[in-house]
Protein backbone atom coordinates (compact mmCIF):
# COMPACT_ATOMS: atom_id res chain seq x y z
CA UNK A 1 0.00 0.00 0.00
CA UNK A 2 2.39 2.35 0.98
CA UNK A 3 3.82 1.88 -2.64
CA UNK A 4 0.74 3.77 -4.30
CA UNK A 5 0.50 7.55 -4.66
CA UNK A 6 -2.50 7.39 -2.43
CA UNK A 7 -4.13 8.87 0.97
CA UNK A 8 -4.50 6.45 3.79
CA UNK A 9 -6.58 7.68 7.02
CA UNK A 10 -5.42 5.66 10.16
CA UNK A 11 -6.31 5.47 13.48
CA UNK A 12 -3.91 6.35 16.00
CA UNK A 13 -1.39 5.51 17.38
CA UNK A 14 0.19 4.74 14.61
CA UNK A 15 3.47 3.42 16.74
CA UNK A 16 3.49 2.98 20.58
CA UNK A 17 7.07 1.99 20.46
CA UNK A 18 10.63 3.21 19.71
CA UNK A 19 11.00 0.06 17.43
CA UNK A 20 7.78 0.81 15.44
CA UNK A 21 8.81 4.51 15.13
CA UNK A 22 12.18 3.66 13.49
CA UNK A 23 10.63 1.09 11.24
CA UNK A 24 8.16 3.99 10.03
CA UNK A 25 10.94 6.19 9.50
CA UNK A 26 13.42 3.58 7.63
CA UNK A 27 10.31 2.98 5.35
CA UNK A 28 9.61 6.66 4.53
CA UNK A 29 12.18 7.29 2.03
CA UNK A 30 10.50 4.74 0.20
CA UNK A 31 6.98 5.34 1.01
CA UNK A 32 4.31 7.14 -1.94
CA UNK A 33 1.23 7.41 0.01
CA UNK A 34 0.28 9.90 1.84
CA UNK A 35 -0.60 9.01 5.65
CA UNK A 36 -3.47 10.72 7.98
CA UNK A 37 -3.87 10.08 11.50
CA UNK A 38 -7.53 10.61 12.68
CA UNK A 39 -6.90 13.32 15.09
CA UNK A 40 -10.29 14.88 15.01
CA UNK A 41 -9.52 16.87 18.14
CA UNK A 42 -8.54 19.71 16.00
CA UNK A 43 -11.86 19.52 14.17
CA UNK A 44 -14.13 20.23 16.79
CA UNK A 45 -15.99 23.71 16.15
CA UNK A 46 -14.58 25.68 19.78
CA UNK A 47 -10.89 24.67 19.02
CA UNK A 48 -11.16 26.22 14.99
CA UNK A 49 -12.73 29.08 17.31
CA UNK A 50 -9.94 28.86 19.35
CA UNK A 51 -7.27 28.85 16.44
CA UNK A 52 -9.38 31.79 14.71
CA UNK A 53 -8.35 34.27 18.21
CA UNK A 54 -5.39 33.19 18.57
CA UNK A 55 -3.52 36.13 16.51
CA UNK A 56 -5.52 38.73 18.62
CA UNK A 57 -4.85 36.64 21.75
CA UNK A 58 -0.88 37.83 21.42
CA UNK A 59 2.01 35.87 22.50
CA UNK A 60 1.16 32.13 23.67
CA UNK A 61 3.00 31.62 26.93
CA UNK A 62 1.31 28.27 28.63
CA UNK A 63 -1.35 26.23 26.87
CA UNK A 64 -3.01 23.73 29.50
CA UNK A 65 -6.20 21.36 28.83
CA UNK A 66 -8.28 19.88 31.34
CA UNK A 67 -10.74 16.64 30.10
CA UNK A 68 -13.45 15.36 31.83
CA UNK A 69 -14.57 12.58 30.50
CA UNK A 70 -16.89 9.12 30.82
CA UNK A 71 -14.95 5.89 31.37
CA UNK A 72 -13.33 4.71 28.02
CA UNK A 73 -15.84 3.52 25.44
CA UNK A 74 -16.08 -0.09 24.30
CA UNK A 75 -14.98 -0.41 20.89
CA UNK A 76 -14.02 -3.48 18.99
CA UNK A 77 -12.07 -5.82 20.12
CA UNK A 78 -11.51 -3.11 23.41
CA UNK A 79 -8.55 -2.46 21.45
CA UNK A 80 -8.03 1.34 23.15
CA UNK A 81 -7.64 -0.61 26.88
CA UNK A 82 -5.17 -3.05 25.32
CA UNK A 83 -1.64 -1.62 25.91
CA UNK A 84 0.05 -4.07 23.00
CA UNK A 85 -2.28 -2.05 20.27
CA UNK A 86 -2.89 1.83 22.31
CA UNK A 87 0.29 1.84 24.21
CA UNK A 88 -1.76 2.37 27.13
CA UNK A 89 -5.25 4.73 27.81
CA UNK A 90 -3.06 7.97 28.42
CA UNK A 91 -1.51 7.47 25.12
CA UNK A 92 -5.03 6.82 23.30
CA UNK A 93 -6.24 10.06 24.78
CA UNK A 94 -3.18 12.15 25.48
CA UNK A 95 -2.18 11.72 21.76
CA UNK A 96 -4.99 14.38 20.65
CA UNK A 97 -4.12 16.80 23.03
CA UNK A 98 -0.41 16.76 21.90
CA UNK A 99 -1.91 17.14 18.83
CA UNK A 100 -3.38 20.15 19.90
CA UNK A 101 -0.42 21.39 21.79
CA UNK A 102 1.39 21.36 18.44
CA UNK A 103 -1.84 22.79 16.55
CA UNK A 104 -1.90 25.60 18.93
CA UNK A 105 1.69 26.26 19.63
CA UNK A 106 2.97 25.67 16.39
CA UNK A 107 6.20 23.62 17.80
CA UNK A 108 6.95 20.07 18.23
CA UNK A 109 7.14 18.68 21.60
CA UNK A 110 9.97 17.70 23.16
CA UNK A 111 9.13 15.90 25.80
CA UNK A 112 6.88 15.47 28.50
CA UNK A 113 6.18 14.30 32.71
CA UNK A 114 3.09 12.78 33.68
CA UNK A 115 1.37 11.70 36.77
CA UNK A 116 -1.22 8.76 36.51
CA UNK A 117 -3.32 7.11 38.38
CA UNK A 118 -4.91 3.29 37.93
CA UNK A 119 -8.36 1.91 39.44
CA UNK A 120 -10.55 4.25 40.26
CA UNK A 121 -13.02 2.70 37.80
CA UNK A 122 -11.42 -0.51 38.06
CA UNK A 123 -15.13 -2.90 38.35
CA UNK A 124 -16.27 -0.66 35.38
CA UNK A 125 -14.15 -2.68 33.41
CA UNK A 126 -14.55 -5.73 35.09
CA UNK A 127 -10.46 -6.27 36.42
CA UNK A 128 -11.89 -7.41 39.50
CA UNK A 129 -13.05 -10.41 38.12
CA UNK A 130 -9.52 -11.16 36.81
CA UNK A 131 -6.55 -12.56 38.12
CA UNK A 132 -3.71 -9.73 37.68
CA UNK A 133 -0.59 -11.26 39.49
CA UNK A 134 1.25 -9.82 36.95
CA UNK A 135 -0.72 -7.86 34.54
CA UNK A 136 -0.49 -4.63 33.41
CA UNK A 137 -3.75 -2.93 33.87
CA UNK A 138 -4.57 -0.76 30.93
CA UNK A 139 -6.42 1.68 32.46
CA UNK A 140 -5.27 5.13 33.54
CA UNK A 141 -8.37 6.73 35.44
CA UNK A 142 -6.29 10.42 35.74
CA UNK A 143 -3.17 11.92 34.45
CA UNK A 144 -1.67 15.44 35.00
CA UNK A 145 0.92 15.72 31.66
CA UNK A 146 3.31 18.55 31.30
CA UNK A 147 4.45 19.20 28.17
Amino acid sequence: WSQHEITILVEKPVAISEKQVSALKAAEPKMKANIWVAMEYRFIPAINKLIQHLPEVGEIKKVTIRENRYPFLTKIQEWNKDVDKSGDTLVEKCCHFFDLFRLITGQEMQSCVSKVHRGLLWDHYGYEQRELKEEVVPIIDSAYVLP
